[in-house]
């Protein structure tokens, strides 16, 4: 009996390191869309993680200009082994806003040891699969559509050379600036897939909190970073 107790532990002990093993090989999937089409705006995020069991997705289908301000309507939904949670709001992105942004980042430099460092050693581990982005834009006159459809393609390079200096491109990139000549008109639809294992993930999160100087106070700090 004794014998086939120990038997039973040590299957279940290998089967649950299988497990274990097979969750930190799966991938962490980043799917990003936007389109705007004159003012009309749309943006989508989903996160995938653990082959599909959990599931994070933000849809943003309204995103109004305001002066200053950025009014927007989100729908937030969540799956977790087959627990599905969903939930609209609505938001705004000010000046407050902002401000209250840049004090939270003080805040997480302050009691993290490196921060910037250890961003740059996540993005190193994130690989981009995925990078479409495609333009068509006219302001009403040829030459200045000519010269507008040029600037759109040295912004969208210039920025896809920096973000290449962070992470690792895996597919090569579609770029695509259509000049409309008939009138004024301006739209762009963009769609980005990015990938980390979930072991570097895993690792990345141990390391922040090795990183942390202030022990519980910095816990509290980042929760309320987060979540707050």
């Amino acid at each position: 009996m004794p014998e086939n107790l120990y038997g039973l532990m040590t299957a279940a002990g290998l089967f649950f390191l299988f497990l274990l093993l097979l969750a930190l090989a799966s991938p962490v999937r980043v799917y990003g869309k936007l389109k705007r089409k004159g003012e009309l705006d749309h943006i989508d995020v989903r996160i995938v993680g653990l082959y599909g069991l959990l599931h994070y997705k933000v849809k943003i289908p309204q995103l109004k200009w305001q002066g200053a301000t950025i009014q927007l309507h989100q729908q937030i939904s969540s799956n977790q082994a087959g627990v599905q949670h969903s939930k609209e709001q609505q938001g705004k992105i000010d000046a407050e806003n902002v401000q209250r942004f840049v004090e939270k980042m003080r805040q997480a430099l302050e009691v993290t040891d490196n921060l910037k460092g250890w961003v740059k050693q996540l993005l190193k581990k994130v690989q981009l699969t995925e990078w479409k982005w495609s333009t068509s834009v006219g302001v009403g006159d040829a030459m200045w559509t000519a010269m507008t459809t040029g600037a759109v393609w040295s912004i969208k390079t210039t920025m896809l050379g920096v973000i290449s200096q962070f992470v690792l491109l895996k597919a090569d990139p579609v770029l695509q600036v259509q000049p409309v000549y008939q009138g004024t008109y301006f739209q762009t639809e963009w769609h980005c897939t990015a990938k980390l294992s979930m072991f570097h993930a895993v690792k990345s999160g141990l390391a922040l909190l090795m990183r942390l100087k202030k022990g519980s106070h910095g816990i509290q700090v980042w929760h309320h970073i987060l979540f707050k």
